[in-house]
């Protein structure tokens, strides 16, 4: 039913494979139909589950790896979608496939936002230095003052009283 271009046929194979799937869900062959299915009939959420089903059920399979990168690269998830990508090509999936993806934008993207993190932590470090150095000057200064206006101590040991600089 899926090599026809059929859409009635195609939702008749969804509608099997889904049947399929409540009856062995354990099954990764069968997770496999579902997943060509739910590409077939462009059902996002079906694709998603059907990945995540066929990675947790067969970890060594690439197709699995590779679709939950293509459904994190469609979410935005670009960094997630790298990393299950270049799994899946290590995996054994075609490597000229698995690159023509990620240059397809998908490491472009992940790089962007490696470097907004980058970015985004060095911006978080600056200003808590920036806090930190604020409040150390802030105690010193205050330190300092007290220290200032303390009235003259005598020396304990010769009995000679100093004094320290005035402040007008």
């Amino acid at each position: 039913m899926l090599n026809l271009k059929d859409s009635t046929r195609l939702k008749e194979a969804l509608t099997e494979a889904q049947t399929a799937v409540r009856q062995l869900p354990d099954d990764a062959s069968v997770q496999l139909v579902l997943l060509y299915a739910a590409i077939e009939n462009n059902h996002h959420a079906l694709i998603d589950q059907a990945s995540q089903a066929l990675v947790r059920l067969a970890p060594d399979n690439p197709l699995g790896h590779y679709f939950v990168g293509i459904v994190a690269a469609n979410n935005g998830q670009f960094e997630q979608a790298e990393a299950e990508l270049l799994l899946a090509k290590a995996k054994g999936l075609d490597a000229a496939e698995v690159q023509r993806v990620l240059d397809g934008g998908v490491s472009q993207e992940a790089n962007k936002q490696r470097a907004l993190r980058l970015a985004v932590t060095f911006m978080i470090g600056w200003a808590v230095t920036g806090v930190v150095l604020f409040v150390t000057g802030l105690l010193l200064s205050r330190l300092t003052l007290i220290a200032v206006r303390r009235p003259p101590t005598a020396d304990a040991l010769t009995g000679a009283v100093h004094r320290g600089p005035r402040l007008p």
